[in-house]
């Protein structure tokens, strides 16, 4: 993937590996992919030397393809740096797969929503990033709301299961991020709303990838590329002192731009709602929910890409954009000087912060 195309939506499920040809060999006996230890696989992935002169690190982790390139930058870093720096963000990042899942039954989200009110002890990092999120919480005016993990499992996507609405008014009721309890001289997270869930699914990957980028910097890497499927940071800027051009994929046609925004020492998070749909009854279903009534949020913003310093802004905003409608996230932006943004309407017209005006490229027929 080249950084002109980076900015792509997420995907909307973990990639598995590829399969070997199914011929079984002499045998004829196919591979069972179940048998697969997924955590051991990845723990053993490593860079590898590209022709542009970087190194890559490809991860499937987070329900996307991660991708780190690293290249030598002002202090010509070698190759046994730069591997020994991308092999610490391989086990950075596999730690927080580990830590902040939602799914997986042995993380420390899970571990805190299966605790019934007491509270758990958890690491650092969690405890950080539960803590911040309580941040976008309160500034969305409760529109983003992590602790949408009692909604959110009602919902499939991928089968296109609407939620029971008994069941969903029931989870409603367990929908509040005040509920959220962090003592941090403890080292504890609490859900005082004993059937409260936490689902860090909409902050993680900006959080994550602040987090990989720190790890480079601390290896001394000063020109790098982070990836998260759709949240992107740049690391200083191209090997060659110019900016990163990063593509913004049309949300109703991802395999084509919209725009190319250039950056330096930058995140570019998009989000869409094409990212995760289905449609029943004729009826569109998306995958941004309402935190009043559970359902996809009503709006004209197709999607939105948000340009700031810090991944953890573009991730822990974009679900606040999407609920204000394309006037509303526009004014929203504009009152941030931290924010910049890219919004495309449900008509596919763009519409462009202040601050990006004169620097966005469009791609295609001009629009608005």
């Amino acid at each position: 993937m080249t950084e002109e195309r980076a900015a792509a939506p997420a995907s909307a499920q973990r990639p598995a590996p590829a399969a070997p040809a199914r011929d079984g060999g002499a045998q004829g006996v196919p591979f069972d992919l179940s048998k697969i230890d997924m955590d051991d696989l990845i723990r053993k992935m490593r860079p590898s030397a590209q022709a542009d002169g970087s190194h890559q690190l490809m991860l499937p982790v987070y329900n996307t393809q991660v991708a780190v390139k690293a290249f030598s930058g002002s202090r010509g870093l070698s190759a046994e740096q730069l591997d020994a720096a991308l092999l610490d963000v391989r086990d950075t990042a596999i730690d927080f797969e580990m830590t902040l899942s939602r799914t997986r039954p042995d993380s420390e989200v899970s571990r805190i929503n299966d605790a019934h009110g007491e509270p758990v002890k958890v690491s650092e990092p969690t405890l950080d990033l539960i803590e911040k999120s309580r941040f976008y919480c309160e500034q969305s005016g409760g529109v983003f709301d992590v602790t949408m993990g009692s909604v959110t499992p009602l919902w499939n996507f991928h089968t296109g299961q609407l939620p029971d609405p008994a069941a969903l008014s029931e989870a409603l009721g367990h929908v509040d991020w005040r509920a959220i309890e962090v003592d941090r001289s403890a080292g504890t997270v609490r859900l005082a709303d004993p059937k409260a869930r936490l689902d860090l699914g909409g902050i993680a990957k900006g959080y994550i990838a602040d987090a990989l980028a720190a790890v480079l910097a601390a290896h001394g890497c000063d020109c790098a590329f982070v990836n998260l499927g759709g949240n992107v940071l740049t690391v200083g800027s191209r090997p060659d002192g110019t900016p990163w051009r990063i593509g913004v994929r049309d949300p109703k046609d991802p395999s084509n731009l919209i725009a190319v925004v250039p950056v330096v020492a930058k995140s570019v998070v998009t989000s869409g709602l094409y990212e995760r749909y289905f449609e029943k009854d004729g009826v569109f279903y998306h995958h941004i929910l309402s935190t009043k009534d559970g359902m996809p949020v009503k709006t004209d913003v197709g999607g939105a890409t948000i340009v700031s310093d810090l991944s953890l802004d573009g991730d822990g905003f974009s679900t606040t954009l999407f609920a204000l409608g394309v006037q509303g996230a526009l004014e929203f932006v504009e009152s941030r000087p931290n924010l910049e943004a890219i919004i495309v309407d449900r008509d596919d017209v763009m519409h462009v912060s202040s601050g990006l005006a004169d620097k966005v490229t469009r791609v295609g027929a001009p629009r608005a």
